[in-house]
C-alpha cells in the first residue's frame, strides 16, 4: 500500500524554504493577497501542493521574520500581527522512524504514545525558542522591534524552572539555552525508547513505558500552562500564541487527529495555523459531523488557482519583486517577455497575429472553414462583427484556432490533417503565458524566471519567443523527470507498475486528441471529474498527483480545500506547466468524466491495473 505522505515530494526541493532562516526568507518575501487572511486572529488551515509557499507564508509569521521585513508593505503588516508565532517543521525524518514501529509486538496505542510524546517535544523546543527570541537583545540591522520582551536574568531563571517543573525536565542550569537542550535530548530519549522496545518485545511494556512520566505529558495543556507561566513572570496578559504547524500530512496520524481537533477548542492563549496538502486520505476527521468547519472554526486559504487569471497578480508582484532584486525597476515584464499570441489585444486587424491564424486554418481545416461560414463570419471585416458575435464565435475558441493552426498541416496527398510532430510552439512564450505555465507556484516561477532574467541582463533586449519556449521545455523535463521517481503504481503486485507520469499521459494525450485528431469544435474540453464507480487505486495515484502540482483541484465554492476522498464529481485539470508538453490550451475547459478518458486507453494497460469502464464519452 503506497504511502500518501511519503509521496507528497516537493518536486523542486532545492528551492524549499525548509531549510531558510525565518532572516533569509523576510529577505525575499512577496505577500500574496491571502496573507492578510492568514494574518488574522483566528486558527487557520493553509492548504496547497508542495512549493505554493506553505512553508514560506508560516516562517514569517515569526518574530525574527516580522522584524527583518523590509519592503513598502511590512510596516503595514506588521501592525496587524496581534500573536506571536511559534514554527514547528515536522520532520520527516522522526516521522519515518515512529512510522517504522509497525511490527506485531507494537501496539497502536504504544506507536501512538511514542509518536505523540516526540511531537510535543518538538513543540517544546519551538515554543522555548520563540520565548528566547523574545527576551534576547535585539540585533543590529533588524527593521522594527517585534513584540520583544525585557526581562532579568532572575525572572527567566524562575521561568525555566517553573516551565522545567512543569514538563518534567531535569536542568541544572536555568536558562532558555540548557532547556532547549535539555527538550533535544528528549526527543533523542523517545527515540531510544523506541528502539529498546522494538528489541526487548512486548512483555511487560505497558509497565515500562508508564514509568517514563514524560511519555504521558498533555499537549494542548502543556504548552497552555507554560505560555501562562511566561506571561505572568514576565507581567504581560491576554498575549495569544499561535502554533505555525508545518506540512501537517508528514506527522503521525494521532497528531494529524489532535491537531484538527484542536480547531475546534476555545483556548485562552493558544491559537493553530496548519498547513496541509490538498490530498489527506486518512484526515476522516473532515468528515464528521463534531468536525472543525471552514470559516466557522477555521479559516481555510488555498494556495492554488484553478483559473488561470486568479493567480497573474501574485506572479506580477513576484517578478517586479525579482527585477528590483536585479536593477532592473526601468523596464516592464511586457518589455522583457512581450506578449503570447494567447493573450495579447483582443484587436482583430488585418495584419494581426490572431487574424493570421483564422486565415490559415481556414485554408487547411475544412471544418473551421464550415464554423466560420455557419455563423456567417467575413474574414475580410472581423473587426467589423458586433461584440456578442466576436466573443462567441473569434474570441472565445482563439486558443484553439491558434493551437490548431500551430499545430496542424494539410497532408495533400490524402487531403486530411496531421499533427506537426516538431513544431515549436512559440505561442506559450509571453508574460501572461509565463504566469499561466507557473501556476501561481512561487518555488517554479522562481526557478522558471532565473535563467531567463539572467539572459535579458546580457542582451538587454525582448527575449526571443524561442528562447522563452526552451527554459518551459526545461522546466517541464525536470518536472517530469521527478514525477517519474515516485513510486506509486496502480497495482503494487506488478513487476512494472504504472507510473504516475503514464497516467497522467493518458490524460493529457486523451485531451489532444480532442483538440487536434477531430473537426473543429469552439468547446474545449480540458478538464476532468472522478466518478463514484472509478476505482480507488486510481484515486490513490491521482492524489499523489494533486499533492505534487501536477493536477490542480478545481473546488466548487461550497467544497473543502483538502480532500479526504475523491467521490463523484469532484473536478480537476492538469497543470499548466504539462500543457505545452501535451499541446493544450492554457485554459480551464469544459470536463470529461476520468472513466472516459481511461476507457479509451484501455488497451494500452494492463487488464488487472484497469478494470471496468464500459459506456460512451461522458461530458458535461
Amino acid at each position: 500500500m503506497m504511502d500518501i505522505k511519503e509521496l507528497s515530494i516537493s518536486i523542486f526541493d532545492s528551492f524549499n524554504a525548509r531549510a531558510l532562516t525565518p532572516k533569509q526568507v523576510a529577505k525575499k518575501f512577496v505577500p500574496p493577497d491571502c496573507f492578510k487572511k492568514l494574518i488574522r486572529l483566528s486558527n487557520t488551515l493553509l492548504v496547497g501542493p508542495r512549493g505554493s509557499g506553505k512553508t514560506t507564508l508560516l516562517k514569517m509569521l515569526q518574530a525574527e521574520a516580522l522584524e527583518n521585513w523590509d519592503s513598502i508593505k511590512s510596516e503595514g503588516y506588521r501592525k496587524q500581527v496581534d500573536f506571536i508565532g511559534v514554527f514547528v517543521s515536522t520532520d520527516i525524518m522522526w516521522s519515518k522512524q515512529l512510522n517504522s514501529l509497525d511490527d506485531e509486538t507494537f501496539q497502536q496505542n504504544h506507536r501512538g504514545l511514542l509518536a505523540r510524546s516526540a511531537f510535543i517535544a518538538h513543540v517544546m523546543h519551538s515554543l522555548v525558542i520563540a520565548m528566547d527570541y523574545r527576551t534576547s537583545a535585539s540585533k543590529d540591522g533588524i527593521i522594527t522591534e517585534f513584540k520583544r520582551v525585557d526581562i532579568e536574568q532572575k525572572t527567566e531563571s524562575e521561568i525555566v524552572q517553573e516551565i522545567a517543573e512543569l514538563w518534567k525536565i531535569n536542568t541544572k542550569i536555568l536558562s532558555f539555552d540548557s532547556l532547549k537542550r535539555a527538550l533535544s535530548k528528549r526527543i533523542n530519549r523517545v527515540y531510544e525508547i523506541a528502539i529498546e522496545e522494538k528489541i526487548i518485545g512486548a512483555d511487560g511494556r505497558n509497565l515500562r513505558l508508564a514509568s517514563h512520566n514524560f511519555l504521558h505529558i498533555d499537549f494542548i495543556h502543556s504548552i497552555e500552562a507554560a505560555i501562562e507561566i511566561f506571561e505572568d513572570l514576565s507581567n504581560l496578559s491576554n498575549e495569544k500564541w499561535v502554533l505555525l504547524i508545518d506540512e501537517l500530512e508528514l506527522a503521525p496520524e494521532l497528531i494529524r487527529k489532535e491537531l484538527i481537533d484542536a480547531l475546534r477548542s476555545d483556548n485562552q492563549h493558544l491559537l493553530f495555523k496548519l498547513s496541509l496538502c490538498p490530498y489527506s486520505p486518512d484526515l476522516i476527521t473532515f468528515s464528521d459531523e463534531f468536525s472543525a468547519k471552514a470559516n466557522n472554526d477555521y479559516e481555510p486559504i488555498r494556495l492554488w488557482y484553478p483559473k488561470k487569471e486568479e493567480g497573474y497578480q501574485f506572479c506580477n508582484n513576484l517578478l517586479l519583486s525579482m527585477l528590483e532584486q536585479r536593477n532592473l525597476t526601468d523596464t516592464s515584464p511586457e518589455d522583457i517577455f512581450g506578449y503570447s499570441t494567447f493573450d495579447h489585444s483582443n484587436k482583430y486587424e488585418l495584419d494581426s497575429e490572431k487574424t493570421k491564424a483564422i486565415r490559415n486554418l481556414c485554408k487547411i481545416d475544412k471544418s473551421f472553414k464550415s464554423y466560420l461560414e455557419k455563423h456567417k463570419i467575413d474574414l475580410n471585416d472581423l473587426e467589423g462583427l458586433s461584440d456578442d458575435v466576436m466573443a462567441s464565435i473569434i474570441r472565445k475558441p482563439s486558443p484553439i484556432i491558434i493551437l490548431r493552426e500551430s499545430l496542424l498541416t494539410l497532408d495533400k496527398e490524402n487531403d486530411k490533417l496531421k499533427i506537426r510532430t516538431r513544431k515549436k510552439l512559440e505561442v506559450y512564450s509571453g508574460v501572461y503565458s509565463l504566469y499561466a505555465v507557473a501556476e501561481g507556484n512561487p518555488r517554479l516561477f522562481g526557478i522558471l524566471m532565473a535563467d531567463l532574467l539572467d539572459h535579458y541582463i546580457e542582451t538587454k533586449k525582448t527575449i526571443p519567443p524561442n528562447f522563452q519556449y526552451s527554459k518551459i521545455l526545461e522546466a517541464i523535463e525536470k518536472f517530469r523527470a521527478l514525477l517519474k521517481t515516485i513510486p506509486c503504481s496502480l497495482d503494487t503486485t506488478d513487476s512494472k507498475p504504472l507510473n504516475l507520469v503514464q497516467l497522467l499521459e493518458f490524460i493529457g494525450c486523451y485531451f489532444r486528441d480532442l483538440l487536434l485528431s477531430q473537426d473543429f469544435s469552439p468547446e474545449y474540453r480540458g478538464s476532468f471529474k472522478t466518478k463514484e464507480s472509478t476505482p480507488q487505486n486510481i484515486l490513490n495515484v491521482l492524489g499523489v498527483a494533486i499533492n505534487a502540482g501536477a493536477i490542480i483541484y478545481v473546488p466548487k465554492d461550497s467544497e473543502e480545500f483538502v480532500i479526504n476522498s475523491l467521490p463523484e464529481n469532484k473536478r480537476f485539470r492538469l497543470s499548466h506547466l504539462l500543457a505545452p508538453h501535451y499541446r493544450l490550451p492554457l485554459t480551464l475547459g469544459k470536463s470529461v468524466s476520468l472513466n472516459s478518458i481511461l476507457k479509451k486507453y484501455k488497451k494500452e494497460m494492463p487488464e488487472k491495473h484497469l478494470p471496468l469502464f464500459d459506456g460512451e464519452v461522458d461530458c458535461d
